[in-house]
């Protein structure tokens, strides 16, 4: 994408640092699934989404071979399918010969999507003379992918046999004109963040505005307003600063109600909720009616309808200071919750009974939301999304709450001057506390340096003897930490020390992209179920947690420094293998097979399934692979090459083979066999 370095168009990445252990386990319990509604029969149609896709081939199973044909050398291929249908120019992995379980294990970068709706599927059979076969096609639906996990779907393929796959979507869709289901899939939450915010504001300062909903607001503030949504819905200010005029606020909702590409009624509803404002039957039996018509819509919507008619009949409920009475409401939002996309004439002419409904709904709200299920308040609260904690930087304790911090801040909250609160904050997070020993000159004076303020040589001495908060406090109020030269000459200072210490060395930084990765949903730290998968992927297995619980000092979390402090010995013997892209290549995915075949993550195959690793070995060109499986084993563990030395407990350890591949030259391969079609 734009501003995040990517390259457009179609690319091919290796089966490098982004594909974890679990990318391979597709079958493994612990990992996430789509559903079976994921794959499409028909190219889906409508509005598509954009954004940048991540995507690992694995393989295929149970294919056929069609009648006529003695064999098949199977090969897949991808398109991406848009809104109105159109595929793209594909994507082709590489020939498996002679199998009808074909591995591919072929990773794909698809950057910067536009209006995509699905991903279609077909395996073919590869041949020189005749038109290539195909056995077996089907599509999956990006629209289930928007919640920005991983997903490991196994699509059954028309008419027969199954494709495995890891998908990664990173959606870039704007919010407005996005549907309902994939913004609250998007954002992991019952009601859309917009709704929510747009309804909190007009509640805490609109309630008794006269007019509220029926006033326009000023198009200038909305389309700022509109805007900063789409920049970012959880930094987005809607406040009175921004919007001083809360109809402004009920615009920009109602607008993004109006812009649904299916309205919150829905289409396929539309007419049975109309039907009912021509009914001549009791209040009791339209209620019933209502009721069960709205149980049918999706569970987004109907949370989303109850959110709003929640806030709907408060606002009715101020009506003789608002003056908006149901049926004032009903005319002003009803088009935007009912009438669909791209109305037809007669639709359009449905206006009256559209708002018919919405002003019978919000006078017997009470007792319509009795057989309906209200959204889950903890996925509707407004609170903004946790932003990553910053990294600590070096001689600095790390930036946790303990609680002799929380004493301090405590301490630090009757000081009347700003100046003097930041200076107890600033020391107290260096380390410096009132009862604490005067601290020397040299270093007193690099902490004023530290927060660009200057000092004088003759004055640190003498001041060294003084409390180190009153001494800095007397600095701050004779220095400004504003626009000065001395703040700029540190920042630069920072900036060319943080330069340095970058990691240069090829597996300290596949380590720390990998780690990263690992740590997203940690704030930059990761916890030892991901810190042993972390460390599998690189190549090492550990046993238990004594590496973990060294490194974290016995604390639930590792960071990144931390890490890369061990790694860079622990390592060390993967360096060469790590510093070539061929070796690099060949390593990754020879960790990939035996990872695939560790089905409960052990770190050791059996016998059998050293079998069929060793198969993969020697498919795949490795180099010095003795050929038969038994004598590799032997020279991989160092057992005696005589009957009896492997039986049933016999197994193959991880870091056994690791070292393996490296002392006998297997990553030395330099084909071409793994090439894109």
């Amino acid at each position: 994408m734009d501003g995040k370095g990517r390259k457009p168009g179609w690319t091919q990445r290796l089966l490098g640092s982004r594909a974890s252990s679990d990318d391979l386990l597709s079958s493994s319990p612990m990992s996430p699934s789509l559903s079976s509604s994921s794959v499409m029969n028909q190219s889906t149609q409508g509005a598509g989404l954009n954004g940048c896709l991540d995507i690992v081939i694995l393989s295929a199973d149970q294919l056929q071979v069609p009648s006529g044909m003695a064999q098949i050398d199977p090969y897949c291929s991808m398109k991406t399918v848009d809104g109105t249908g159109k595929k793209s120019k594909g994507y082709r992995t590489v020939v498996r010969k002679k199998t009808t379980n074909p591995h591919w294990r072929e990773k794909i970068a698809l950057d910067d999507l536009t209006s995509i709706n699905a991903l279609e599927f077909s395996v073919r059979s590869w041949s020189r003379i005749t038109k290539h076969k195909v056995l077996g096609f089907c599509e999956l639906d990006l629209h289930k992918l928007i919640d920005g996990k991983k997903h490991y779907p196994t699509l059954n393929l028309d008419p027969v046999g199954k494709l495995n796959l890891v998908v990664e979507f990173t959606d870039d869709s704007d919010l407005f004109g996005l549907p309902l289901e994939d913004t609250c899939r998007r954002e992991h939450r019952s009601v859309p963040f917009i709704i929510t915010k747009c309804v909190e504001d007009i509640e805490s300062r609109g309630l008794d505005v006269v007019g509220l909903y029926r006033v326009a607001g000023n198009a200038r503030i909305v389309s700022e307003l509109r805007n900063a949504c789409e920049e970012d819905i959880y930094l987005a200010d809607i406040g009175p600063d921004t919007a001083p005029n809360i109809s402004s606020v009920a615009a920009l909702l109602k607008a993004y109600l109006r812009e649904l590409p299916d309205p919150l009624f829905t289409s396929n509803f539309y007419s049975a909720f109309v039907a009912l404002a021509d009914e001549q039957t009791s209040c009791r039996q339209r209620i019933r009616s209502l009721q069960g018509t709205l149980n049918m819509l999706p569970k987004p919507n109907q949370n989303t309808i109850y959110y709003l008619f929640e806030h709907f009949a408060r606002v009715v409920r101020h009506e003789p200071n608002n003056k908006m009475s149901a049926m004032s409401l009903a005319t002003c939002v009803g088009p935007s919750l009912m009438t669909p996309a791209g109305a037809t004439g007669i639709q359009k002419m449905n206006v009256q009974k559209q708002n018919a409904i919405i002003q019978f709904l919000m006078e017997n709200w009470t007792e319509v939301k009795a057989q309906l299920e209200p959204p889950s308040p903890e996925r509707t609260a407004s609170a903004p999304r946790r932003l990553p904690r910053p990294p600590s930087m070096p001689g600095m304790p790390p930036p946790v709450s303990s609680p002799s911090r929380r004493e301090s801040i405590q301490e630090s909250l009757p000081l009347a001057s700003s100046k003097d609160f930041r200076a107890f904050s600033m020391a107290t997070f260096r380390g410096l506390k009132k009862d604490a020993d005067p601290k020397s000159a040299a270093e007193f004076r690099d902490f004023c340096a530290v927060m660009g303020v200057s000092v004088d040589e003759d004055a640190s001495a003498s001041q060294a003897e003084a409390d180190p908060i009153e001494r800095f406090s007397h600095l701050l109020e004779q220095s400004t930490l504003k626009d000065t030269e001395d703040i700029a000459l540190a920042r630069q200072r920072s900036r060319r020390s943080s330069h340095r210490m970058t990691t240069t060395k090829p597996y300290l930084k596949l380590a720390k992209s990998m780690f990263q990765e690992y740590a997203s949903t940690h704030d930059g730290q990761v916890t030892w179920p991901e810190f042993r998968r972390l460390v599998y992927d690189l190549g090492i297995y550990l046993e238990d947690e004594t590496v973990f619980t060294k490194l974290s000092h016995g604390g639930p979390v590792v960071a990144l420094s931390s890490f890369l402090l061990w790694w860079g010995s622990a390592g060390l013997h993967l360096a060469e293998v790590y510093s070539g892209m061929q070796t690099k290549r060949l390593f990754i995915q020879a960790i990939a097979f035996f990872q695939a075949h560790d089905t409960k993550g052990r770190g050791e195959l059996d016998v059998p399934r050293f079998h069929q690793l060793h198969s993969d070995l020697l498919e795949f060109g490795y180099q010095n692979i003795p050929q038969h499986p038994l004598k590799a084993l032997c020279n991989l563990e160092h057992l005696p090459e005589r009957p009896g030395s492997i039986n049933a407990s016999t197994a193959c350890h991880f870091n056994n083979f690791v070292k393996w591949l490296i002392s006998i030259d297997a990553l030395s391969y330099e084909g071409s066999d793994d090439t894109a079609i």
